[in-house]
């Protein structure tokens, strides 16, 4: 099985710790958006949005475009039959016992939980002078959180981690097809977005990165 860890590019500079932690065939590298780190690998799939200027998601602040993208993705798990809920700026609480170095450690604007709310979804975002890349990253099967935590050197974080997340296929009762998945996200999101949608195919047992 094949995973990476990809730190926010706020964590370069723990590059080469976490690398040194990190057995052998785990890769890392540093995204261009911030945030916390992710473990990309089986469990794990993404969207990379390529908006133009003029996009009307880009009309307002940056947290406007993950309302737009958090409205967009609650709908389409509706239609999927399941319940998933965006969490306003202010609205979650923040990260204790020390998870803000972990993406799914908390909530950034807009990002998705489940009614319990346990984190399903998170947002990345980087402004370029042609328009913006907005990423989403979501769990569609359980991940080895402790994988991440040991290249943290935080064990203790990874029952913290299993307990405020959730997978698409927890929320689902049974597994979730990756491909099928997959090909519905990107004609759902090339639907509301009106542009071609990078989702790369997972690998087997579901993967990609947040780029």
């Amino acid at each position: 099985m094949h995973h990476s860890v990809v730190l926010g590019c706020a964590q370069h500079r723990l590059l080469p710790e976490v690398a040194s932690r990190l057995p052998a065939g785990v890769a890392v590298r540093v995204r261009g958006s911030g945030g916390g780190a992710v473990l990309a690998g089986p469990g794990w799939v993404s969207a990379v949005i390529h908006l133009p200027l003029g996009h009307p998601w880009l009309e307002g602040s940056l947290v406007e475009a993950y309302r737009r993208c958090a409205e967009a993705h609650v709908a389409f798990f509706a239609d999927l039959g399941l319940a998933v809920r965006a969490i306003p700026p202010g609205a979650a609480p923040a990260p204790d016992g020390g998870l803000d170095w972990a993406c799914f450690g908390g909530f950034g604007p807009w990002e998705l939980a489940d009614t319990k709310g346990r984190k399903l979804a998170g947002f990345a975002q980087r402004r370029t002078r042609e328009g913006a890349v907005l990423g989403v990253g979501l769990l569609l099967s359980p991940v080895a959180w402790a994988l991440l935590c040991e290249a943290f050197a935080r064990p203790q974080d990874e029952p913290l981690l299993r307990a405020r997340t959730v997978s698409l296929s927890e929320l689902n009762g049974a597994p979730i097809e990756p491909q099928d998945f997959v090909a519905r996200w990107q004609r759902c999101l090339e639907r509301v977005i009106g542009l071609k949608t990078d989702v790369p195919q997972p690998l087997p047992m579901q993967r990609e990165d947040l780029t």
